[in-house]
């Protein structure tokens, strides 16, 4: 275990880790089977990184749709293109292109998840 000052009250303590050579410079370790690692040599993550990683559109998607006044929720009612003004109609029209977009994620992602069904089923 190995000690950083970074300022002269505090003291914040370092471990090293047995499976690679980051010497000192572990803030922590975790269990892995019997042996304790930091978090490269066992292969964690942080699971915010994984947030809307097969759907990216989503997180836009719900930002438009606040910006223009309607419910966040994909696929909710919008307001009538003839009383909007221009830079609202070219947002909703944003935002019914990326909710195409989600749809077509969405019927790839059914076809694979039926596929697997039917796979499965046939492993039976």
């Amino acid at each position: 275990m190995f000690w950083h000052r970074p300022n002269p009250n505090a003291e914040i303590p370092y471990l090293a880790c047995g499976s690679c050579d980051r010497r000192g410079r572990c803030r922590y370790l975790y269990q892995d089977g019997e042996t304790f690692r930091c978090r490269f040599c066992a292969g964690l993550d942080y699971s915010v990184r994984h947030v809307g990683r097969h759907t990216p559109q989503l997180a836009r998607l719900a930002h438009l749709r606040r910006k223009v006044g309607v419910s966040p929720e994909p696929f909710a009612a919008l307001p009538p293109l003839m009383s909007v003004r221009p830079k609202l109609r070219r947002l909703l029209g944003e935002i019914v292109v990326l909710e195409r977009g989600v749809l077509a994620k969405m019927e790839g992602v059914v076809d694979d998840l039926e596929k697997r069904v039917r796979a499965a089923k046939l492993l039976q």
